[in-house]
């Protein structure tokens, strides 16, 4: 759940917590490392949603969105007394291709807080990690981060675009059960009017099936107003 549209409009905001999780699954680590800038008033880590964060001075900056220019690339600087990062850079190749989750909530929700709820956060942003800088000082260390969309091979959507076609799976009449299979089905029509591949009503609930264009989705969908095409008929053809 969100953050309340009301809480954040207040005048007397409740303080802001900035948690990270580190994603090690790439590395074939199970475990993610929870970090935050944030302790407790007696000095002991934080703890949201049953989990602890290590306390790590780190700073974060570049978070923003927009939808000119280059994409952004956020940093985390790091002092290089958290040797626990450190060490993570170095048996992991400097953590490239690790994803990071950035949590916020508000103070009260935190496990000791006002009012704990572990779901009530704004949305997690996911980063992965690009690269790693070592300034000349040897003080720090400062991370960059990428949209996991910007990395190497990845394009968007994840799927080839096909104008007239679904790839959709749909159901399958089941004559052992005298019902429907929905394993493995991505199409969400569960209705009682049954059509044929060339878009015909029918009675037989076996002779079912989808010929796969838009009409067809027409047909299942149309009183709902919500058309689950899964191809892309605003797509225009290739012109050359």
């Amino acid at each position: 759940m969100t953050i309340p549209h009301a809480e954040a409009q207040k005048l007397a905001q409740d303080a802001t917590v900035e948690l990270w999780r580190l994603d090690l699954s790439a590395f074939g680590e199970a475990e993610k490392v929870c970090f935050s800038r944030h302790v407790l008033p007696d000095g002991q880590p934080v703890s949201f949603d049953g989990v602890t964060y290590a306390p790590v001075d780190v700073k974060a900056e570049g978070f923003s969105w927009t939808g000119e220019g280059s994409p952004v690339e956020p940093t985390l600087t790091l002092p290089r007394t958290s040797l626990s990062i450190v060490s993570l850079l170095k048996q992991y190749d400097n953590l490239r291709g690790a994803m990071v989750e950035r949590i916020r909530t508000k103070r009260m929700h935190l496990d000791d807080g006002d009012d704990p709820d572990g779901s009530v956060h704004w949305p997690i942003e996911i980063w992965a990690v690009d690269q790693v800088r070592r300034p000349i000082d040897g003080a720090t260390i400062t991370v960059v981060l990428a949209s996991p969309v910007d990395q190497a091979g990845v394009q968007l959507p994840g799927r080839v675009i096909i104008r007239d076609y679904c790839p959709f799976t749909y159901r399958l009449w089941d004559a052992a059960t005298g019902a429907f299979d929905y394993a493995h089905v991505f199409c969400p029509y569960t209705g009682a009017a049954y059509f044929n591949e060339r878009g015909q009503t029918v009675a037989d609930p076996a002779a079912d099936r989808c010929g796969k264009q838009l009409r067809d989705c027409e047909l299942r969908f149309a009183a709902t107003g919500a058309i689950p095409f899964g191809g892309f008929p605003g797509v225009a053809k290739v012109r050359s």
